[in-house]
């Protein structure tokens, strides 16, 4: 075993302290891993709006038994399945083989790249990670010589694509990787890739079979066109390759130049040096291969929307190919320190988004105190009155703070969901403040019993008494 897998397997501790402590915030809330408090039903292990993820369905209803479960379980989970996802890394390292020292650089560079972060600090991401578990372990099966193994690359594959609809996309990576470094004859790739797409075919057939009652195809996956489309990969790219603290160079309010400067200062040698000494493999079959496997485990996200968290479908395909191209060097002493270099980038990078993400969920638990403090008995129909501040946003890690509150639900949370059962919210522009009031009454009116007012990260609770 490498020594950076004993490294990555010894840091475990003090990486779950960290993470678990992150609470819900946006997506977190509302998504099919958190708590489903109903009784159990069927449908959530059925197509639900663009999805069919029956394990989320699984996960939420499972937190929902027990709310102390939420969201240490979806953390615990995520954080397993990066790991075995780093587990597999190496192993796959292996069957290629790539050496120790390049090894380790494939290790590290995936279990530590800024590239992870949206994965693994999400609470709901475990769909993320686990259809890239399973898709590895397919990859890794189709290196081996085995008697069953395209029933397993079969199992493998349906089980990654129950998690996340892209992983689809291991019916071409597998086949496209096995080929790049030459460890299977055109025939047998052949019929790994007509045994896949046979899988994905009947995975197509069974999920249009299942009622379609709650599907809803939602128009924001197809907007934004050309321009969106170029976005998309110069995001995949960027989140990638480039070892900078995202935080300080993407969020105004949290910008910092000198950890701009410093991260990517430490961390833009390793790279530069390596491609400019191995320019000439960067056209060769393996490479390109690895490049071309990022690209396809991404590609769904690119054709539609794309976020931090996605950039986590190719990283072991970068990683895998910053190893290759390591493992080409004839002179490894300066690119070893380069590398140690680049790694104290990304752990300051690491660093940083964690305690963003931390602040986030803090903020949401505070404007659910707020809630609590001022409300004398508990509501069963609330209307929340957002004042838009226009506060930028950075993915989940610099959070809106009425996103953080979840729209209320960090409320529902506090209270164990046993209230408020009912949450409308209206968005107000910053002038319409003075209308705060009628609008309080027009809800009261209607039937509500509670009007919370959020300004950035305050609550101000109404009762018909304090808007007469």
């Amino acid at each position: 075993m490498s020594n950076a897998l004993w490294w990555v397997v010894c840091c475990q501790p003090l990486v779950v302290w960290a993470v678990v402590s992150l609470l819900p915030t946006f997506d977190d809330w509302t998504y099919l891993t958190s708590p489903q408090t109903a009784p159990f039903s069927f449908s959530l292990l059925l197509p639900w709006d663009t999805y069919w993820r029956p394990f989320d369905g699984l996960t939420g209803y499972l937190v929902g038994q027990d709310i102390r479960l939420f969201p240490l379980l979806n953390h615990l989970l995520v954080l397993s399945a990066h790991l075995i996802n780093t587990v597999l890394v190496y192993l796959i390292s292996r069957r290629l083989k790539f050496d120790n020292a390049a090894t380790n650089i494939a290790v590290l560079f995936f279990y530590f790249s800024p590239g992870m972060l949206g994965t693994v600090l999400d609470i709901d991401s475990i769909n993320q990670a686990s259809t890239l578990m399973w898709g590895l372990a397919l990859v890794y099966v189709s290196l081996l010589q085995l008697r069953h193994r395209r029933l397993l690359m079969a199992i493998c594959l349906f089980v990654a694509i129950l998690c996340k609809e892209n992983g689809l996309t291991f019916i071409i990576i597998s086949p496209m990787l096995t080929y790049a470094f030459g460890k299977r004859n055109k025939r047998d790739i052949s019929l790994d890739f007509v045994w896949l797409a046979t899988v994905g075919i009947l995975y197509l057939a069974l999920r249009f079979c299942l009622p379609q009652d709650n599907v809803e195809i939602g128009s924001v996956y197809f907007e934004g066109g050309v321009a969106q489309k170029l976005r998309n990969i110069g995001m995949f790219l960027g989140f990638s390759w480039v070892p900078v603290d995202f935080v300080s160079l993407l969020h105004p309010p949290s910008r910092n130049l000198l950890l701009v400067v410093l991260t990517l200062a430490l961390g833009i040698p390793f790279l530069a040096m390596l491609w400019t000494r191995q320019r000439r493999h960067l056209l060769s079959k393996p490479f390109i291969g690895l490049m071309l496997c990022a690209l396809v485990a991404a590609s769904m996200h690119l054709a539609t929307i794309f976020t931090v968290m996605h950039t986590y479908a190719g990283l072991p395909f970068i990683a895998l190919s910053v190893a290759y191209l390591f493992q080409q060097s004839s002179s490894r002493s300066s690119l070893q320190w380069a590398f140690l270099m680049w790694l104290a980038s990304v752990l300051v990078t690491d660093v940083h988004h964690t305690l963003k993400a931390y602040d986030s969920g803090m903020t949401g638990k505070r404007m659910a105190e707020q809630v609590l403090e001022q409300t004398k008995a508990p509501c069963g129909r609330v209307q929340i009155l957002v004042v838009d501040d226009n506060y930028p946003k950075y993915s989940m890690f610099c959070v809106i703070p009425y996103q953080a509150f979840g729209w209320g639900a960090a409320v529902r949370y506090a209270t164990g969901y046993e209230w408020p059962q009912e949450i409308d919210e209206r968005l107000l522009a910053d002038e319409d403040t003075t209308l705060v009031r009628g609008m309080a009454q027009e809800a009261f009116g209607k039937g509500y019993d509670g009007v919370w007012v959020i300004c950035h990260d305050k609550v101000k609770v109404l009762t018909p008494e304090t808007t007469k």
